[in-house]
């Protein structure tokens, strides 16, 4: 960290860190150290210390500088999921919340510009994560009695003019171009109602660039002014006049399907998840491993090999280089590698091959390609079109209120 920050230009600072687990629920101190004991406590780890705190309490000024972070409320916090399911197998109904804390030694000559500047190039991203001076208020993983929030909201649709819908579609995040919220405008007012919130948003998601490749599948008309046929069906009718006999299935399933020898069938798929991976590089990079997974256990296939291809800026690119908004080349990277590393590390899939490229036109926009090989299931070598009275099977972790889980 005291490299990262030199290279910023914070010259002499010194860091000293440690995890936090925050516990809301666990009043009885006798409680608490069970809970620390059991769940975080390890003979050969670090010293583990309970402290409480309360809220309304105003935090003492101090002349050393501390700053404390954690999630916003809605994003997926793994451990503290799992640490809170642990807790409920010990007896204890409390809420849990994970974060760091840091004390940076040397920074007491730091205005709030600079201490902003510091704490959220290096130990914060404010896309998925919250920080404050000495204490934070974190967003804990909501128990089994909270109870489900089924609050439905109606989205006022129909009747809007052009300037109203540009400022719907700014308000909610949709994304869309103006000829689709037309398209949408006009369905909803042919069914004679508004749309709801999860409609809407469920329209904005699946009519992404992300989900409907809609660069691949545009219209494209030369210079000239004739008109070519989008990149998707030029990639098909290749693939189709080439005809390789080595190729099973090609654009039919979640991953394309190649004969290995006279005996073996191999899945394989890659995808990119870079936009993800430049606004919270570990969840995005984690959830692009899953995704050809996911789509390699879809073939059938069990996958044995995960690959990467990492495209980052360099890493000593000067803070006045960065757009604002973007974070640094130095924090994308170590968020990346963790995110591939952590998700085959935990289903057991090595990575077996992959590159890390730097450039200059990389620090906006990093690519992060994610690949999946898998063995084919014999006697699924060929895909079959979808049939009255096929199963569902859906298999994963509830998705959080920022859908990663």
């Amino acid at each position: 960290m005291s490299q990262a920050a030199s290279r910023l230009g914070f010259s002499g600072l010194t860091f000293e860190s440690c995890d936090l687990y925050f516990v809301s629920g666990c009043s009885d101190e006798v409680d608490a150290q069970r809970l620390a004991q059991s769940l975080i406590s390890e003979p050969f780890g670090p010293q583990v210390a309970v402290t409480f705190v309360d809220p309304k309490e105003e935090t003492a000024t101090s002349s050393e500088l501390v700053v404390e972070v954690a999630r916003r409320a809605g994003v997926t916090d793994r451990v503290a999921f799992q640490m809170q399911e642990s807790a409920a197998r010990l007896g204890l109904d409390v809420r849990i919340a994970t974060g760091s804390a840091h004390r940076i030694l040397g920074a007491t000559h730091l205005d709030d510009s600079a201490v902003s500047e510091l704490v959220e190039r290096i130990l914060c991203n404010p896309v998925v994560e919250i920080w404050d001076r000495s204490r934070v208020s974190p967003g804990f993983v909501p128990t089994s009695s909270d109870g489900a929030q089924s609050r439905v909201e109606t989205v006022a649709l129909r009747g809007l003019s052009d300037v109203q819908l540009s400022q719907l579609n700014r308000q909610r995040g949709l994304a869309l171009d103006h000829s689709e919220l037309l398209v949408v405008q006009q369905w909803f007012a042919n069914e004679g109602r508004d749309p709801t919130d999860a409609e809407i948003e469920t329209i904005a998601q699946t009519w992404s660039e992300h989900c409907s490749h809609k660069t691949f599948t545009a219209r494209i008309t030369t210079t000239g002014g004739d008109e070519i046929a989008p990149l998707l069906r030029q990639l098909r009718d290749c693939t189709r006049t080439i005809n390789a006999p080595f190729v099973v299935s090609a654009f039919d399933g979640n991953a394309g399907i190649v004969r290995f020898g006279d005996s073996h069938a191999l899945a394989i798929k890659a995808e990119t998840h870079n936009h993800p991976s430049a606004v919270e590089p570990f969840g995005g990079a984690n959830t692009g491993v899953g995704g050809v997974v996911r789509d390699v256990l879809a073939a059938p296939a069990i996958p044995v090999a995960l690959t990467d291809v990492l495209c980052f800026g360099p890493a000593n690119t000067r803070p006045d280089q960065l757009p604002r908004g973007v974070l640094h080349p130095e924090m994308i990277r170590e968020g990346v590698v963790a995110g591939v590393a952590d998700y085959g590390n935990k289903i057991g899939v090595p990575t077996v091959a992959g590159a890390v490229l730097y450039d200059e036109g990389y620090i906006a926009n990093p690519l992060v390609f994610c690949g999946c090989v898998g063995r084919v299931l014999r006697g699924y070598d060929a895909i079959g079109e979808p049939r009255v009275g096929d199963q569902i099977v859906v298999i994963g972790g509830a998705t959080g209120r920022d859908g990663i889980k």
